[in-house]
This record gives C-alpha cells, structure tokens and sequence, in this order.
C-alpha cells in the first residue's frame, strides 16, 4: 500500500484545483486516482465507486470532493499499515 503515492494523488489535486485547472491535467489526475483506489481497494469499494461517481464533471468542487475521498482512503491505509 502506497501512501506516498495517495499524498501525490492528493497534492495533485489540491494543484488543479488552485494553480491550472488544464482539462488535461484533471483528466490524468483523474484516470490515475480512479486506477489507485480500484487496484488498493477493489472496484465495488465504497472510495472507488464513490470517487467515480463524485468526479465525472470537470469542475472545481467535484475535484475538491475527489481529493477529500482520496484522504479518506488515506487514513483507512494508514490505519491498516499500523495493525
């Protein structure tokens, strides 16, 4: 379990969502924080099928809520790290 790369996942968020908002850059964002939380959680995972119904829009408020889902999964990995 990556908690490094949820942190990157998070922090990019936070920059599309303050510094560029580049259709591209949501995209790839997206694309990437969907293949984490399917491959660390699973498709049918709360977080995963919550993140893909959350940021299908390409607006700032969706990709907030993106980044608040990918600090939920955060915690719930770092607690598992720690049993």
């Amino acid at each position: 379990m990556s908690v490094q790369r949820i942190d990157d996942l998070i922090e990019a968020a936070w920059t599309v969502i303050e510094e560029e908002f580049d259709i591209r850059a949501v995209c790839r964002w997206k694309k990437e924080a969907f293949e984490f939380l399917a491959d660390e959680f699973g498709l049918d995972h709360y977080y995963t099928q919550s993140f893909k119904n959350h940021v299908r829009e390409f607006e700032r408020s969706n990709i907030l809520t993106g980044g608040g889902i990918l600090t939920a999964a955060k915690e719930m990995i770092s607690r598992e790290d720690k049993n």
